[in-house]
C-alpha cells in the first residue's frame, strides 16, 4: 500500500535556496569582470555591451543559459556603472 512521504520544510526549500547563491556568485564574477572594463570610454563600452549582448543570445539560442545567464549578470554590472558615471 502507498504510503504518504513526509518532510519537513526546511528539507523541501534546500533546492530553492541553491539557486539565489548560485546568481550571487555569477553577479560577484560580473563584478570582478567589470573591472577589466573600467578603462574604456563610453563608445567603447557601449559597443562591448552590444558585443556580449550578441553572445548572451546566441548562447540562448544554444540553451547554454549559464553561459548566457553570466553575461547578463556581467552586462548588468556595467550598465550599472555606467549610469553611476
Amino acid at each position: 500500500t502507498p504510503k504518504t512521504i513526509v518532510k519537513k520544510i526546511a528539507d523541501i526549500m534546500e533546492g530553492a535556496r541553491g539557486d539565489s547563491d548560485s546568481r550571487s556568485s555569477r553577479r560577484r564574477v560580473a563584478e570582478q569582470r567589470e573591472d577589466a572594463y573600467h578603462d574604456l570610454s563610453a563608445s567603447q563600452l557601449a559597443r562591448r555591451i552590444s558585443e556580449m549582448e550578441t553572445r548572451m543570445f546566441q548562447h540562448a539560442r544554444d540553451l547554454e543559459f549559464e553561459e548566457a545567464a553570466a553575461l547578463r549578470d556581467e552586462i548588468e554590472a556595467l550598465r550599472e556603472r555606467t549610469l553611476k558615471a
